[in-house]
């Protein structure tokens, strides 16, 4: 979980299975190796389809800085295949230390001193009605009951 995910553990997740053709499914079957590491279901999504290497990390979304009215759990998708710098992006960046923690953010300029591990490609949050807006939406007015 973000904050507390070691770029190792980012580096070692195992790798995509290949995407189903778009209306499709598959199926992944874990073995006993990368059991630990769970795998999840997301609404589909082209960003995620067309990710060439992707990881879902749980976050916590205060620590991504995401101004909600409840800190939530979210899942941050990175593709690790994109390593090249976009100031327009947001990337998990290897922060060199010794603990080999890692930050999630958007930098002006390529950071000297940071390798990155991958691009955000999307943040899924949670359905939350109290973080639901019920006004200037099509939901009537104090009905959040989906």
């Amino acid at each position: 979980m973000y904050p507390g995910i070691t770029s190792a553990e980012i580096g070692t997740a195992p790798p995509p299975v290949e995407a189903a053709e778009p209306g499709q499914w598959t199926y992944e079957f874990p073995d006993a190796h990368s059991a630990d590491l769970g795998m999840i279901a997301v609404p589909g999504s082209d960003l995620i389809q067309f990710a060439t290497d992707p990881v879902a990390i749980v976050a916590n979304s205060e620590a991504l800085g995401l101004p909600l009215p409840n800190t939530l759990e979210v899942l941050v998708v990175l593709d690790r295949a994109v390593t090249t710098f976009s100031d327009r992006a947001f990337f998990a960046f290897a922060d060199d230390d010794a603990t080999g923690s890692v930050s999630i953010r958007r930098f002006d300029d390529p950071p000297a001193d940071r390798s990155i591990l991958g691009k955000v490609v999307v943040i899924h949050l949670p359905f939350d009605p109290a973080s639901a807006s019920t006004s200037g939406t099509w939901l009537e007015e104090g009905d959040v009951s989906m």
